[in-house]
């Protein structure tokens, strides 16, 4: 797929931008990239975003994340990393490697990003989409 025509969503917040986006990893497998860009004013500065590509082992983590079944989710790289945390009007992301970018995302924003990553996990699953739910729902008791 052409890269314009992925699917993406943006949230804004004063201090920060993050971009979601649909992709296919180098394993072949239907993923998202989060990047979390630190804002001044009206500009987005992309050039020293932060990126991280969800495995396939920690799609339906963010997954059940957004969907509630999760109270929060946190991914690690070697020098940076992302925590997302509901809170009782939005989530909050929280972004690092040196430098902290967070942002609230709001319930419509949470709306578009969890879109994303249902029909990702939704194209390498087996599952009809009432499964998918009740999957998501009993692996986030574990983790």
């Amino acid at each position: 797929m052409p890269f314009e025509d992925q699917e993406k969503c943006r949230c804004y917040g004063s201090q920060a931008v993050m971009c979601v986006e649909a992709v296919v990893s180098r394993k072949d497998y239907p993923t998202v990239n989060l990047e979390v860009a630190p804002r001044q004013g009206n500009e987005m500065l992309w050039d020293q975003k932060i990126v991280l590509q969800m495995s396939s082992q920690e799609l339906p983590l963010l997954a059940a994340t957004l969907l509630g079944y999760r109270m929060a989710c946190e991914f690690k790289r070697k020098e940076k990393g992302i925590n997302i945390a509901r809170q009782k009007e939005n989530l909050f992301v929280r972004a690092s490697q040196g430098t902290i970018l967070a942002l609230p995302i709001t319930p419509g924003d949470v709306f578009k990003f969890n879109s994303i990553v249902l029909n990702q996990l939704m194209k390498s699953s087996p599952c009809n989409d009432r499964l998918m739910l009740v999957a998501l729902k009993g692996m986030a008791s574990f983790a």
